[in-house]
């Protein structure tokens, strides 16, 4: 096995004695070092880009094409090849954790008097941002009927939104 670039020589002689010969370099050159990145955890249907580097073409498994974003919804490992210009290959791994959303529920449709106070409490997150400035268990009085929207993320930084109406 030849670990360096090596000229080889090669002396033949015929059945009359005469010789001659030839030569020939093999030129061995080193595989690239591909690099897929670094992990990754994200949230369900985030968009994601995977691209090699190292190399100058790039083959990914499950579907994947370097450097075009797709939609990660399953925890899976990808496998990159990248080969160079001589042909030569290598590959490496990454891994994209998807973590789930929540499932945040506003809770039930509210129907209230004109000057009465409601409270909005949503659950299936860790915090919550209501619109119209609602605050998550707070009381207030509304002014008017309002379809009040809430946005809820969870301690992996995924969320989800739910609503409800209010009608007064």
């Amino acid at each position: 096995i030849a670990n360096n670039t090596t000229t080889y020589t090669v002396t033949g002689t015929d059945g009359n004695g005469c010789t001659d010969t030839d030569q020939i370099t093999v030129n061995v050159t080193t595989n690239p070092t591909v690099d897929a990145g670094n992990d990754i955890t994200v949230c369900d249907g985030t968009s994601i880009t995977l691209s090699g580097s190292g190399a100058g073409i790039y083959s990914w498994d499950n579907g994947v094409t370097d450097g075009l974003a797709f939609n990660a919804t399953t925890t899976t490992t990808y496998t990159v090849t990248g080969t160079d210009g001589n042909g030569c290959a290598d590959t490496d791994q990454i891994t994209v954790t998807v973590n789930s959303n929540p499932i945040v529920d506003a809770g039930s449709d509210i129907t209230s008097c004109a000057g009465n106070y409601i409270t909005l409490s949503a659950t299936g997150a860790i915090t919550y941002i209501w619109d119209y400035g609602a605050v998550n268990g707070v009381s207030f009085i509304p002014i008017s009927s309002n379809i009040y929207s809430v946005i809820g993320t969870d301690i992996n930084n995924c969320s989800s939104s739910d609503s409800i109406n209010v009608i007064i």
